[in-house]
């Protein structure tokens, strides 16, 4: 696993996972609660940010608890750069990203679960 540090906020339940000491010059919301923060001119994933951590990390009855990636709400420019950093180490260490094809419908829904990792607990 990549080296991390992290910053976790119990009262607000929000953890920060850094991923390099750098000053990230982009930001995306994955999720409503989970953004993503690297530099665009690179592809370096600087940081996660998780609100509502204990929430997100829970698992359903079945497994992971998976979230819709609001892809609709990304700059177009950074698109590509996103699903680069979101398809290698160290963020897909952090969230697994799938998908779901509803019947009859055109396009797969992108979703993001957190893996299992080791984080404070909550």
């Amino acid at each position: 696993m990549t080296p991390y540090t992290y910053d976790y906020h119990q009262d607000a339940d929000i953890l920060e996972v850094f991923f390099a000491d750098e000053e990230a010059t982009a930001a995306v919301h994955l999720t409503p609660d989970i953004t993503l923060h690297f530099r665009a001119e690179d592809g370096r994933a600087i940081s996660l940010i998780f609100n509502n951590f204990s929430h997100l990390a829970r698992p359903d009855e079945y497994g992971p608890r998976a979230f819709r990636l609001e892809i609709e709400r990304w700059p177009q420019p950074l698109r590509a750069a996103v699903w680069r950093i979101l398809a290698r180490p160290p963020v897909n260490e952090w969230l697994a990203v799938s998908s779901y094809r509803p019947p009859r419908v055109r396009r797969a829904i992108p979703l993001a679960a957190i893996c299992p990792v080791p984080v404070p607990t909550v």
